[in-house]
């Protein structure tokens, strides 16, 4: 559980990360390419959503922004390749959810709903290679960091009175585990 136990020391100075990958998104818009070179993401605002290209550059799969009802919609704020997982991380502006992206032919089926036991065949699944996997969160957060064990870090709006909160995300049960309210002003060492 090395992954998320070790970020209480990384809080700090993280005002400074997720301003700079804000601010490099913003400026480029927001895709990545796999550690493979086999794929690149990136944000179709025409379309409202995200497009998946192969090495050659052949569109692959459109992914609309929008919640699984669809009753929200949002706009790509970040992509990220996660090269341990095999997959992209995806946030968005308006939209409270992450997206976690396959690119592992063997990935397992995406369950979206509840489940009461998935080995015997219950409930509907979609693919898991190139796939959505949603978590859902309870604000658009800003990815700050991420670990090869499937934990995620990010950061939420800024409150009232300054201070914002950090959640812990385990990608795997797609749900944030912890929860931290920070100062905005933190400055690394104190």
């Amino acid at each position: 559980m090395g992954g998320w136990c070790g970020w209480t020391g990384a809080v700090m100075g993280v005002t400074a990360v997720a301003t700079a990958a804000a601010a490099s998104a913003a400026a480029a818009g927001p895709q990545a390419a796999s550690a493979d070179g086999q794929w690149t993401l990136a944000a179709d605002d025409e379309a409202q959503g995200l497009v998946l290209r192969d090495a050659a550059g052949a569109v692959q799969r459109r992914y609309p922004a929008r919640s699984l009802d669809g009753r929200e919609r949002g706009r790509a704020r970040q992509v990220l390749a996660l090269a341990a997982r095999r997959s992209f991380l995806v946030s968005f502006d308006g939209l409270p959810e992450w997206w976690e992206i396959a690119l592992d032919p063997r990935a397992e089926p995406v369950f979206d709903g509840l489940v009461h036991d998935y080995r015997m065949g219950e409930g509907l699944a979609s693919a898991g290679f190139l796939g959505v996997r949603r978590t859902r969160l309870s604000e658009p957060l800003l990815i700050v960091s991420t670990d090869g064990a499937g934990f995620a870090l990010g950061r939420g709006a800024a409150q009232a009175d300054g201070r914002f909160e950090l959640q812990v995300v385990q990608l795997d049960v797609r749900k944030a585990v912890a929860r931290f309210n920070v100062a905005a002003d933190l400055q690394p060492g104190r």
